[in-house]
């Protein structure tokens, strides 16, 4: 269900700010009224995707948790760190909640007016503020934002080396029908040679191409853009969500990574004092998959329903079994923040010791894939080409 950031009056006139669910704009307006709040802004956020995981939202966390505690008032801390940001998207940010602040806002209230922050910054931000230790809660999201972004960095460089091997090869194969192909073919065609089967295969590819190269590039690129415009639509994305959870090496992979996101986010927010009913829309946003998103959904309404987490979890097929027998663990025993970060800390582990397996096995099969790619026009060249030589000799 799409989120609202608000803000309005109360009955005595003071300005509150804040989220709310609701279908729509005017749902969220009607819902305010009855809780006898009067709007003055309602907007819809876009949960879990601008800001989350960025360096500089660290950083910036980082120093406004140390500032805090340090004794420096929050006005003066916005204004340190406006002039030390160097993103100018977050500079501007930080300056629209330095302008609120000032003129009564909380900084939860503030910071949701602005999609640089996402949901779950602004409601840990909240629980800070309402349980007196917004330092301390912010040195820990600082934490989580750094390491979201370490875990993010550590991917994307792991698979720089491969997506080099893949383009060299193709770029080599490239080569081969467009500048050698056309002149061996020229070559042989003087001698009248009869060429093999794989020889003519690649002649014959390789003439065609050149022959309708735009209509061939014309049709890939709709292709392309057709198959990216319909996995942006709901039922696109949830297909590709549910179908990556299912592939062989890398489902594993996702469900472990899915799993820490998941009991992380539970963890911070439970430990900021957020109340677990009110965490579920912004673990649902930062998890990053619609398959999870959908169990957490269900289990949501369960939970409102009397159920605890455990119970409202079990049974679906993509959570781990450890998972939900550690929850029920700490929520018997009255520690269910602590169990969920020691949850967190497992499957992180385990997920980064699938991610180096899955990347150690990449690179010898792309180099073993294009590298048979690569012999098979290789040597379908050279054949015919030894057979001249016999021929004339």
């Amino acid at each position: 269900m799409p989120q609202f950031a608000y803000r309005a009056l109360d009955k005595l006139g003071k300005t509150v700010a804040g989220n709310l669910e609701a279908d729509s704009q005017p749902a969220a307006l009607k819902l305010l009224r009855k809780r006898g709040l009067y709007p003055e802004a309602v907007k819809q956020r876009k949960l879990g995707k601008r800001g989350r995981g960025s360096q500089e939202l660290a950083t910036l966390i980082l120093l406004l948790g140390r500032m805090l505690r340090g004794g420096l008032p929050l006005d003066r801390a916005l204004e340190l760190l406006a002039e030390e940001i160097r993103a100018p998207r977050l500079r501007q940010a930080l300056t629209q909640v330095l302008e609120a602040v000032k003129s009564g806002s909380d900084l939860a209230g503030a910071m949701a007016e602005s999609s640089a922050f996402p949901a779950l910054v602004v409601e840990m931000v909240r629980a800070g503020e309402s349980s007196g230790q917004l330092a301390l809660v912010l040195d820990q999201l600082a934490a989580h934002l750094a390491a979201a972004q370490e875990s993010k960095q550590a991917v994307t460089s792991a698979l720089l080396y491969p997506a080099l091997l893949l383009l060299a090869a193709l770029s080599s194969t490239a080569f081969l029908f467009v500048f050698l192909l056309p002149r061996l073919s020229e070559l042989f065609a003087d001698f009248g040679q009869e060429l093999p089967a794989s020889t003519a295969l690649l002649m014959a590819l390789g003439s065609w191409l050149r022959g309708n190269w735009l209509w061939f590039l014309a049709v890939s690129c709709l292709l392309l853009w057709t198959i990216g415009k319909w996995l942006s639509l709901p039922q696109g994305r949830a297909w590709l969500d549910e179908f990556s959870l299912r592939l062989p090496a890398v489902g594993p992979l996702l469900i472990y990574t899915y799993t820490a996101r998941l009991a992380n986010t539970f963890a911070i927010l439970l430990a900021g004092g957020v109340p677990l009913i009110q965490a579920f829309p912004i673990v649902r946003a930062a998890v990053g998959n619609g398959a999870f998103a959908r169990m957490l959904t269900d289990a949501e309404r369960k939970v409102k329903e009397g159920q605890r987490l455990a119970a409202a979890l079990e049974g679906n097929q993509y959570l781990p079994a450890l998972a939900g027998a550690m929850i029920a663990a700490g929520e018997e025993t009255g520690s269910l923040g602590e169990m969920l970060a020691h949850l967190a800390s497992t499957y992180q582990y385990r997920a980064e010791l699938s991610r180096k397996t899955l990347l150690s096995l990449l690179e010898p099969a792309i180099i073993l894939v294009m590298g048979l790619l690569v012999g098979f026009v290789v040597i379908s060249v050279l054949l015919p080409i030894f057979d001249l030589n016999s021929y004339l000799n």
